[in-house]
Order: C-alpha cells, then sequence, then structure tokens
C-alpha cells in the first residue's frame, strides 16, 4: 500500500510539473489551432501552420522556447488515462491498442485514397498524351491540358503522401508514448522477487526494443490494403490496354511473390523473437557483471565472464544475420520485379499476336513501376512489421499478466496479514540486498508461529545472517 501511495504522489507530481513547464515555456500549438476548424484545412493540406516556426529558424537558431506546445490529443499524460482503463488480464495489447487507436489510424489512412488516385491516374494522362502527339490531326491544347493535370497530379500525389506519413507516424508515437508509461508505471510497483519471472533485460527490451514496434507498424499497415487495391485497379486498367490474355500471363506471376512473401514473413518473425531471447540474455548478463564486478575481481572471473557475453552476443548477431540474408532476398524480389512483369506480359502478347506500341508499352510498364513500389517493398514489409508486432505484444501482454498478478497476490497476502493473530512472523514476496546491491535473500512465504522455535541452517553465503537482519 506504502508504495502505491508513493507511486501516485510520484505521478501527480510529474503531471503538476509537466503542466506548469507547458504553460511556462512553449507556444500554443499551432497544429491542433489548425486542425480546430475544417475551414483551415489549407494551413494542415499545405503545411502552413508551421510558416512561424520555419520564419524564425531562417533567421537564428532555434531554441527549446520557439517550439510549439504539444496538442493536447498527444500529451503523455492523457495517453495514459486511455489505457489505464484496460484490464490487461482479460484481453492483449494487441486488442486494446487496436480498440484506443484503430480509429485514428484509419482516419489517417483515408489521405491514400486520393494518393492512389492521383497514383493511378498519371500513367493514363501520359498514355493520353502519347495518343494525341501520334495522332497526326490531335490538338496541341488537348496535349498541354493533359500535361497540366500531369503536373496537378503529382503535386497532389506529394500532399496526400507526406500527409498520410505525418499523420500515421502521428498516431505510432501516440502508442510509443502510451505503452511506455504503463510499462513504467507497471515497474514502478513490482517488487524485487517478481524478477525472477522479468529480469531486468527483459523490461528494458520492452520499452527499448517491443514498444517501438508498434510505431514502426503504423508505418507501413496502412500500405497493405492499398498495395491490395491498387493491384486489383491495375489489373483492370491494364486488361484494357493490353488486352486480357497477356495481362494474366503476366499477374500469373503474383500468387508466386505472395507465397514467397509469407514465408518470409514468417522467418522474420522467428529470427525476431530468437533476437530478443537473445538480448534479454545478455543484458541481463550485463546487468549481473556490473552489479557484481567487485566479486568477479575477487575471484578473478573478468575472461570466463567475458566469454560468455561474447558467446550470448554471436548467437545474437547469428539470428540478425539470418534476418538480412531474407531481407536481401525480399530486396531482389524487388527490384527484379518489374522486369519479370514486363518480360512475360510483353513476351506473351508478342507471341500472341497482339500489337505492341508506344502508347500500350510505356503505360504498361509505369503501372508495372507503381506496383513495384506498393506491391512488392511496401505490402513484404507490412506482412512483417505485423509478425514482429504481434511477437512484441505477446512479450508485453506477460509482463503486463505478471504485474497485475503480483498485484493481486500483494492484495490478498494484506489482506490474509490482516486476519492472522499478533504474536506470529510472517514473510511474503520479500528480498534483502546488503549497500542497494542485487538480492542476496529472496523468500516467497514464510510463517513462523507463536512460541515455535526454529533452527535456521545452510551453507556459507546462503542469507542466514541477511535473514535477521
Amino acid at each position: 500500500m506504502q508504495e502505491d501511495e508513493e507511486r501516485r504522489t510520484l505521478l501527480n507530481d510529474k503531471k503538476t510539473s509537466y503542466i506548469n513547464n507547458d504553460h511556462h515555456q512553449h507556444h500554443s500549438s499551432r497544429l491542433e489551432w489548425a486542425e480546430s476548424s475544417w475551414t483551415r484545412f489549407l494551413y494542415v493540406l499545405c503545411w502552413w501552420w508551421m510558416k512561424p516556426l520555419l520564419y524564425v529558424a531562417y533567421k537564428r537558431s532555434l531554441t527549446v522556447d520557439d517550439l510549439d506546445d504539444i496538442p493536447h490529443v498527444d500529451k503523455a499524460m492523457l495517453l495514459l488515462d486511455r489505457l489505464s482503463a484496460y484490464d490487461w488480464s482479460l484481453t492483449t495489447t494487441w486488442n486494446i491498442v487496436w480498440k484506443e487507436f484503430g480509429k485514428e489510424y484509419i482516419f489517417a489512412s483515408l489521405f491514400l485514397i486520393p494518393y492512389l488516385i492521383t497514383c493511378i491516374a498519371q500513367p493514363l494522362l501520359f498514355r493520353q498524351i502519347l495518343l494525341n502527339i501520334m495522332n497526326e490531326k490531335g490538338s496541341h491544347t488537348v496535349s498541354y491540358m493533359h500535361a497540366i493535370s500531369l503536373f496537378i497530379s503529382i503535386i497532389l500525389q506529394a500532399l496526400m503522401h507526406r500527409q498520410n506519413i505525418f499523420r500515421a507516424a502521428r498516431v505510432g508515437i501516440r502508442i510509443l508514448n502510451a505503452l511506455t508509461m504503463m510499462i513504467y508505471i507497471r515497474v514502478l510497483s513490482l517488487k524485487s522477487t517478481s524478477l525472477k519471472d522479468m529480469n531486468i533485460g527483459q523490461i528494458m527490451n520492452l520499452v527499448a526494443n517491443d514498444v517501438s514496434k508498434f510505431e514502426e507498424l503504423c508505418s507501413y499497415l496502412g500500405y497493405l490494403v492499398e498495395g491490395v487495391l491498387e493491384t486489383i485497379i491495375i489489373f483492370g486498367l491494364l486488361c484494357w490496354i493490353m488486352q486480357p490474355i497477356p495481362t494474366l500471363c503476366g499477374f500469373a506471376l503474383l500468387p508466386i511473390f505472395i507465397l514467397i512473401q509469407l514465408y518470409f514473413g514468417r522467418k522474420f518473425a522467428q529470427y525476431y523473437e530468437a533476437t530478443v531471447v537473445c538480448s534479454d540474455k545478455r543484458i541481463q548478463a550485463f546487468s549481473e557483471f556490473i552489479h557484481g564486478c567487485h566479486i568477479v575481481k575477487m575471484y578473478n572471473w573478468e575472461k570466463p565472464l567475458g566469454d560468455r557475453i561474447v558467446q550470448m552476443r554471436e548467437h545474437e548477431l547469428a539470428s540478425i544475420r539470418r534476418a538480412s540474408y531474407f531481407h536481401a532476398l525480399n530486396v531482389t524480389l524487388f527490384f527484379t520485379s518489374t522486369s519479370l512483369f514486363a518480360l512475360v506480359t510483353f513476351g506473351s502478347a508478342w507471341l500472341l499476336g497482339y500489337p505492341l506500341d508506344i502508347a500500350n508499352t510505356f503505360p504498361a510498364l509505369s503501372f508495372f513501376s507503381l506496383m513495384r513500389v506498393n506491391f512488392m517493398y511496401y505490402l513484404p514489409l507490412a506482412l512483417e512489421k505485423i509478425s514482429v508486432a504481434k511477437s512484441a505484444s505477446r512479450r508485453i501482454d506477460l509482463f503486463m499478466r505478471l504485474a497485475m498478478k503480483q498485484d493481486n497476490h500483494s492484495s490478498l497476502s494484506a489482506s490474509l496479514i490482516n486476519e492472522q493473530q499478533k504474536g506470529k512472523i510472517m514473510i511474503s514476496n520479500a528480498s534483502f540486498s546488503w549497500h542497494n546491491d542485487m538480492p542476496c535473500l529472496s523468500l516467497s512465504d514464510l510463517t513462523i508461529e507463536q512460541g515455535t522455535f526454529v533452527g535456521i541452517v545452510g551453507p556459507v553465503g546462503s542469507g542466514k545472517s541477511s535473514l535477521f537482519a
């Protein structure tokens, strides 16, 4: 109970200082002002809300006081309150994140719709320009109008793409901050005896590695739907431009690529879990080495412990190296996909006697290049990030349920102690250390009845004196 009061006091003091610092040091959020009304959508779309800050940066170097305040919806304490209402023993981190931030991410991904339209419109406009040039009776005015439309679509594509990147990353940072704060709160309530099930290395990896996987997932998840939708639309357009049979021959490669990407996704998840386990062991070994350095020096154990840490690092690098091989194969598919699609499509059209001219081949190549970026690059990355994020979610679930189990056990132990008769010596989930060092004694449960004569025996260093202390 005392630890809970200290934790609440710490968080309340942190929240008060956080709010006071925000009011005295930073300007109000211009982004929040721009998003507060739909009449200011041009400020958001064209990034005009950053103009005052860029003007100051042009004249002199920026300081911390020049930065805007964080928008209210992005503040860490508010994000913590959003996750605190959930019971991790009844659901998973994956479900909690999706339920709390899913709508925000879907709204951020809506910018991919105009982005997709502008991407597909560019090869079609280019084809119209080629057809008008090849037509002897073609009008130059029509060609200029198509060229202007092509220029406008490129500008809109850049604006929509940047808006999607910014807003998806913003949701990812919200998830990162919320989960980090939630893990931090749970760590404050952990007792030393719980480190038997969750060591320091695992907790450090949760904050430094696992939580960031959700942020990385937000950068690529939208392309999973966008890539599939784009491929379907391009297939229909190529059937119209190149005829259905050559297009079907070219798209016959897609099932092969999909199976390869699914296999790569499973391998990435396996190697990620193996790498994380090795990282946990290595960080824990470093922690033990640092806390016990005086004992290591006394017994001259530097060389054996150094060899142990090097061996752990070699196992970790072996998993990273195997994952890198699959990354290299994935990049190879990315660079060769356009050539393979073009070879099969144009080769089958030539063998079947379909006409091949500039107005057909150039737009088809543009569509293949478009598919290469979204279907062969972003889509495999999205599948990989989903597998890795699910593995990270399972690790966070283990930690959160361990903390909740300990809280429930502590509450039950406290109620039982109050019901016991006076005169007993009762110890529950206790630990002891000398000079703030690693715990040299850990006890889960010990009860000595009143009037009982108890003898304590054990070898040297087993903790007999520590128990009496």
